[in-house]
Order: structure tokens, then C-alpha cells, then sequence
């Protein structure tokens, strides 16, 4: 919980750990032109976990994601082109 709308003031983190659910999931992106994407599960600081593989399918690119697999689970991720 925050001080006001500008976020700068914070009142109640909250309790730790925070829970993390974890789940499997499909993600299909269009893609506009060529390239090769890359991308990263982040860890809750920001910093890099593990790579993905990134399917191309097309006119899309494809991410088949079990966030079960990561040491700390993550709702982060980086996909770079």
C-alpha cells in the first residue's frame, strides 16, 4: 500500500515470503518483419535466470513456459530481438 497516487511513498509492504504460483503456459506473439528473438525468465531483483527457447512459427514466435522449472518462480520475463 502506497502514501498516495504518486507511488513514492510505500506504508505496508506487505508480509514475506511473497507467494508465487506457478503454472504452464503457451505464448504466441506476431512478429512484424524478420529477426531473431531471445528471451530470459528474470528473477524478482531483475537480474537473468535462465535463457528460453523462442520457436519461430511463421509470422510468429512461440514461448512454451512452465514457471514451475525456475528456482524461485518469476511473473518476469525479457524477450530482446
Amino acid at each position: 500500500m502506497f502514501s498516495d497516487e504518486t507511488l513514492s511513498t510505500q506504508i505496508d509492504p506487505g508480509t514475506f515470503p511473497p507467494l508465487i504460483r506457478t503454472g504452464r503456459f503457451v505464448l504466441r506473439l506476431k512478429r512484424n518483419g524478420a529477426g531473431t528473438f531471445r528471451c530470459h525468465a528474470l528473477n524478482l531483483d531483475g537480474t537473468r535466470e535462465r535463457e528460453l527457447p523462442v520457436e519461430s512459427d511463421g509470422d510468429s514466435i512461440r514461448l512454451d513456459i512452465d514457471t514451475s522449472q525456475f528456482e524461485y518462480g518469476t511473473p518476469f520475463f525479457e524477450l530482446e530481438r
